[in-house]
Parts: structure tokens; sequence; C-alpha cells
């Protein structure tokens, strides 16, 4: 048996063709969303806030380091455009125990956490 070879593929990309098939934009990874679950669950059994509380009072380093962790790696700018971010994890891990108490007062002050 002889194949004739194409001349042309089956399927062409052609630019702007709508998307086939795969999951849906903006749906979640199922392993993610089992592991976030799962920590709020965890969180939940802790005592919630109030254990987060008793680790910013008791281990403000710790505290610090994960405050740093939730802030966000991607920002949009005008215009949709990127702007840039600075990540601080660095920075709060090498900072002593009374300049991250002062960080931590002035979250308060400025009226973005609990005292």
């Amino acid at each position: 048996m002889v194949f004739k070879k194409r001349k042309t593929p089956r399927t062409v990309f052609k630019k702007g063709h709508k998307k086939v098939g795969g999951r849906k934009k903006g749906t979640p990874n199922h392993i993610t969303t089992d592991l976030k679950q799962a920590i709020i669950n965890a969180l939940d059994r802790l005592g919630g806030e109030e254990w987060f509380i008793r680790l910013g009072k008791r281990d403000a380093k710790s505290f610090a380091n994960l405050i740093g962790r939730c802030i966000p790696t991607k920002l949009v700018g005008p215009d949709d455009g990127a702007i840039k971010v600075l990540h601080m994890t660095d920075k709060l891990s090498t900072m002593s125990d009374t300049e991250l108490q002062q960080l931590r007062k002035l979250i308060v002050k400025l009226g973005l956490g609990e005292d």
C-alpha cells in the first residue's frame, strides 16, 4: 500500500479561530481547588481568623511572610498594561522583629488589618 503525501494538512490553524475543546477559560484546576479547600478546612479547625491573630502576636516574622505570599504577583495597570510589582517576601524575611512590629502597626493604622 502506497500513501500519497497531502498537499495541505488536515487541520490548518487560522488566526482568530474559535477555541475548540479543552477547559473553558477561567475554569480552576481541580487539584488547586481541592488544596485550597483543605487549607480552609484546616484553618477553620484551628480557629480561623483568631488563629491568624495568635500567629501574628506569637511569631510576627512568620505572619509577615504569610502576608507577603498573599500579595498578588501580577497586577494590571491602566489600559490593561502591566505595572511593576515589588516582591516583598524577600525583604520581609530579613526584617527584625521590631521592624515587623512597626509594619504591623502601620498596616493596622492604614485600616488594612486588625490589631
